[in-house]
């Protein structure tokens, strides 16, 4: 396994093959990187492998007659005997199109050495947004087909000048037989244009990028055009004036900083921290907060920062005032990122700069959570797709994922291909992004045609079935002609387990925590506050909370009113947030609507019940307001308020504890009546008697235990858990522990069994 295509891997060979005086070729055949060597085949592999570019991973090496090297993703490709003279140099061959076998490339950021040459007034491409050489910038956002040659890439309409063509073609130059590179003579090209949606006379010594910085200082909303689509951009005084034009009321915001010293000043950033911040792939790391930001995040302790990545990014701080901005993803509200500058254009803003570069890959920023060493991906996209993960089966499997937050996976040859972030897919022009997404992602590693068997969620009503109804044969399917295909269901939290197993590289049995908003469950109701004993293959449900009402389903997750009713309301105790219409209407839904056993449903309740939230505006915010008070009361400790539940066969009852939580909190005067102090106290120990019980479930099946679902992101609930287990739980690293990993866990879940 390795990634040797993109990122200077042949001239690297070629220089060093120079260097030790050899003779022969280094070829890219689209399925592995064929080195032919005429002797010291042994001290090349070494300096092969101790010095190859900062991109590049060689996972195996295979040596054939004495002669011939291949060095790929796999060994497997049987080499040829080499006939009559091997030459009197070393050169570069022609790539061969081969099989789609080899590791695709991801976008990583800029370079030191463009990072100079940007900031260097005297070089040629001084302040030039497209800089980039074999060792940095976009790869998979620009990338049509393998190999990875420029004519496969969204490069191929710019044909190189001279001086660019000359630094292609000199070994000695870091850009030599570099894809994508250009300058201001022959690359893409950026265009103003202003709120009118009509395009800007810039003079001919205007810099556009300086005049788009000018506005965003003077409080103007901007759209820019990056690598993988489009940003909306604001200064951090004009944040109520964004939430204005986008309707986003409370939903938090990334920033974006000018430097590491930056974003000290506005976050905690411990080593682990900056260490995230400053990966090659420059994801947008959560943070605690160092100081207030009114309306960045409000009701969280937590923001998230990252800096730039692309030349595109540091220019434009190059020309501001300002030190941070809002950099956040354009679309409209639940739709896909905008990649093309139509489309962008409908988006309403004070001024655009847009460049010319078709963005083929959508694919939008990386988010993750530092926590004690472990990378707890939010969002796995920008720069970490489509890096594989191996496993142990052979077969060709499409994996769908869940509703939200969705990627599909397919495995071919013991790896895992996963896509960038979806979305939500319940909306129409998300599922199709899905359905292109999975379509490039079957054609760039060749398995279009091929796939054996489709898994998909459990849930009946869950729109990634409707990709299963595109007829074979059709014209529009293409590699997503899926009808004839078996199709296998997978339990969504067992798929969440088996995919932290998978990020650990672990076989056998173990116990995982799943700690989830909702999945359909195997008895027809909500699950997500899951105790699983389970394998790869098989698992048993040995623990879950009890069953509360979710009156009227998923209204009941817009609108957590309806979750503190029933709950009050089969404990026979008065709820008077409700009109009289609603009561009656309420006491009937107590008896038909789905039961749900899910932690995320719990957390709103509680969130509710306290007035810490009492409106939903974004996906998951009651549950995530609870983490500033459960981290307050955790730091504290305080047992004031104690909490007290038990265990009944495999239910954790969670009845008793809202049983206590209304003496504290609702009679006589309701949450108004309680401190800050209180609430977190309250939050704390009522959380605390469900982790504890939890882990208590979790601890009868011995052996390791893991915790996983979109919960899991919540650091006081892992620290609760962690407590209460006695020794190091199994985190995610590589996986998303929320929906974003579920198609992984399905693929192997399904790999393994076949």
């Amino acid at each position: 396994m390795g990634i040797v295509q993109g990122v200077g891997f042949r001239p690297f060979v070629y220089r060093l093959a120079v260097r030790m005086g050899l003779k022969g070729h280094v070829l890219n055949n689209g399925s592995n990187v064929e080195i032919v060597v005429d002797r010291n085949v042994e001290e090349f592999i070494s300096a092969l492998k101790a010095e190859k570019p900062p991109l590049a991973r060689i996972d195996s090496v295979e040596i054939v007659d004495g002669s011939i090297v291949r060095t790929a993703e796999k060994g497997k490709t049987k080499a040829t005997q080499i006939k009559g003279s091997i030459g009197t140099d070393f050169r570069i061959l022609f790539s061969h199109t081969g099989s789609k076998d080899s590791d695709i490339p991801v976008d990583v950021s800029v370079c030191e050495h463009c990072l100079a040459e940007l900031g260097d007034p005297k070089d040629r491409r001084y302040l030039y947004p497209f800089t980039n050489c074999t060792d940095c910038g976009a790869r998979f956002s620009l990338i049509r087909s393998v190999p990875y040659d420029r004519a496969n890439t969204s490069m191929k309409p710019f044909d190189m000048c001279p001086q660019c063509l000359k630094e292609y073609k000199d070994p000695s130059n870091r850009r030599f037989h570099a894809q994508t590179i250009s300058c201001f003579c022959d690359g893409p090209k950026f265009a103003l244009y202003a709120a009118d949606k009509e395009p800007m006379k810039v003079p001919t010594e205007a810099d556009p990028f300086q005049i788009f910085a000018a506005a965003l200082d003077s409080g103007k909303i901007g759209l820019l055009k990056s690598w993988g689509g489009m940003h909306i951009i604001s200064n951090l005084d004009s944040l109520g004036r964004l939430r204005q034009i986008y309707p986003r009321p409370k939903k938090p915001f990334a920033i974006m900083v000018r430097n590491i010293k930056i974003a000290k000043r506005l976050a905690e950033v411990d080593s682990f921290g900056q260490e995230c911040l400053e990966l090659p792939q420059r994801p947008i790391v959560i943070l605690p907060k160092r100081k207030p930001l009114p309306g960045v995040s409000d009701g969280l302790d937590n923001i998230g920062i990252y800096i730039p990545y692309s030349p595109i990014q540091h220019i434009l701080f190059h020309h501001l005032d300002s030190d941070a901005v809002i950099m956040t993803s354009a679309n409209h509200p639940g739709q896909p990122m905008l990649t093309d500058n139509e489309n962008a254009l409908r988006l309403p803003a004070d001024i655009y700069l847009l460049h010319d570069r078709d963005v083929v890959n959508c694919i939008d920023d990386t988010v993750m959570i530092p926590y004690k060493g472990h990378r707890l991906f939010i969002r796995k996209s920008r720069g970490f797709v489509p890096d594989p993960i191996q496993v142990g089966y052979e077969g060709s499997i499409l994996s769908l994922g869940a509703q939200r937050n969705v990627t599909s996976s397919i495995s071919k040859s013991k790896k895992i291909y996963t896509t960038q972030y979806i979305g939500n897919i319940g909306n129409y022009d998300v599922l199709e992004y899905l359905k292109q997404a999975t379509a490039h992602m079957l054609d760039l590693i060749g398995t279009a045609g091929s796939i054996e068997t489709v898994a998909i969620d459990k849930h009946p009503a869950y729109t990634s079935r409707q990709l299963l109804k595109v007829a074979r044969g059709r014209a529009h399917a293409g590699p997503l002609a899926l009808s004839d295909l078996p199709v296998q269901e997978v339990q969504h939290h067992f798929a969440h387990a088996v995919s932290l197993m998978v990020d650990q590289g672990m076989d056998g049995e173990m116990t995982t925590v799943c700690v989830d908003g909702m999945g359909y469950g195997d008895d027809g109701q909500a699950w997500g506050g899951e105790v699983l004993s389970h394998s790869l293959t098989d698992y048993k449900r040995t623990g879950h909370l009890e069953y509360l009402p979710q009156l009227g389903g998923d209204q009941a997750v817009m609108d957590p009113r309806r979750l503190v009713f029933g709950i009050f309301h089969e404990l026979g105790l008065e709820y008077h947030n409700v009109t009289p219409d609603e009561e009656e209407v309420f006491s009937k839904l107590s008896t038909r609507s789905v039961r749900t056993s899910s932690l995320g449903r719990v957390l709103d309740a509680l969130a509710f019940a306290l007035g810490i939230c009492e409106k939903r505006t974004y996906d998951g915010e009651p549950a995530m307001s609870t983490e500033l008070y459960l981290e307050s009361g955790l730091k504290r400790g305080s047992d004031r308020f104690d909490f007290h539940s038990e265990t009944r066969g495999e239910v954790i009852l969670t009845k008793p504890l809202f049983e206590q939580l209304y003496g504290y909190a609702l009679t006589p005067r309701g949450p108004k009546r309680l401190t800050e102090a209180q609430k977190a106290d309250i939050c704390y120990g009522f959380l605390n008697e469900i982790m504890r019980l939890m882990a208590e479930k979790a601890g009868e099946g011995g052996g390791k235990v893991g915790i996983t679902g979109g919960a899991a992101y919540s650091l006081p609930i892992l620290k609760m858990l962690e407590k209460h287990i006695g020794h190091d739980m199994v985190l995610h690293d590589r996986v998303p522990p929320g929906d974003g990993g579920i198609s992984i866990g399905q693929n192997a879940a399904v790999g393994y069994k076949m």
